[in-house]
């Protein structure tokens, strides 16, 4: 014999609640069974490109100068571009010792609904130049750009979906050196096929971070331009360094994702609100 939790309660008829529950199953089932049907990206096309230069002056004597370039390493499924450098030269009396890398780079995932990018890079300077420093500068910048299409997995060319963009960046910067100064530049663009911008964030002040997270919305098919730049300027005014070791080091980043979801039909809300409301009656039928 059924007793009711509550002396007042009346259960529904074991056929009902079962037709109840299968209502509901199906409403939740067929909305998150549309994440599982998203989209994903193909690497079209893209290049990166970028260089270094930088100088310093002790004074009495000719600045050194030097640089170096950005070697593009792409493959079928990244974007890759790397370059660095260590270099040790004479300054007036002393020496100077220049450290840099930088990297740009934009992979699908082994889930290829999502990718990741990067980009940034790192300065070391040292200077060990009894005397005067006259002044040292650096200027270095590197440019991603790529293509990517929302390739279909089963649903028809022109299907709405969502995109989550996301990322983090972090500039970080210590010195011995009196007015040392290093001022980063970041600018991340997503483009439709007009150049029109869908999403970006760009900024970053010196020894600061910040994140962020931007959705919008394209299509099953839409080719879409991924922009990504990174630049930094360096700049070290004139002193006397006494003769002791001085030096600065600064470390610029850019990374995050970029993912595709599948936008539920209103048929598909309507399904899911139909289930939520079956629960809630089966829930009340019980107390």
């Amino acid at each position: 014999m059924h007793i009711p939790f509550f002396p007042f309660a009346r259960p529904l008829a074991p056929k009902v609640a079962s037709l109840v529950l299968a209502l509901a199953a199906a409403g939740l089932a067929a909305t998150f069974s549309v994440g599982a049907q998203a989209a994903h990206f193909e690497l079209v096309g893209g290049s990166i490109s970028g260089s270094l230069l930088a100088q310093a002056d002790a004074g009495g004597t000719a600045p050194i100068s030097f640089g170096g370039a950005i070697d593009d390493l792409s493959g079928t499924d990244t974007l890759l571009g790397l370059g660095g450098g260590d270099l040790t030269q004479a300054l007036g009396a002393g020496s100077s010792t220049h450290t840099w890398a930088r990297e740009a780079q934009l992979a699908l995932q082994p889930d290829p609904s999502s990718l990741s990018f990067l980009a940034g890079g790192s300065t070391g300077w040292a200077f060990n130049a009894p005397g005067a420093l006259a002044g040292a500068w650096e200027s270095a910048g590197l440019s991603l750009q790529g293509s990517l299409r929302i390739a279909a997995d089963g649903e028809a060319l022109g299907t709405l979906v969502r995109l989550t963009l996301q990322g983090q960046a972090t500039h970080l910067f210590s010195s011995t050196l009196a007015g040392a100064t290093d001022l980063p530049s970041l600018d991340l663009q997503i483009l439709d096929a007009d150049s029109q911008v869908l999403a970006g964030w760009q900024g970053l002040a010196m020894g600061g971070n910040d994140s962020f997270t931007t959705q919008f919305t394209a299509r099953v098919g839409d080719v879409l331009g991924f922009q990504l730049t990174s630049q930094n300027q360096l700049l070290v005014e004139a002193q006397d360094l006494s003769g002791l070791n001085a030096g600065l080091d600064a470390t610029t980043q850019l990374s995050g994702t970029l993912a595709v979801t599948a936008v539920p039909e209103p048929q598909t809300w309507a399904l899911l609100a139909s289930g939520l409301l079956a629960v809630g009656t089966l829930a009340r039928r019980r107390q």
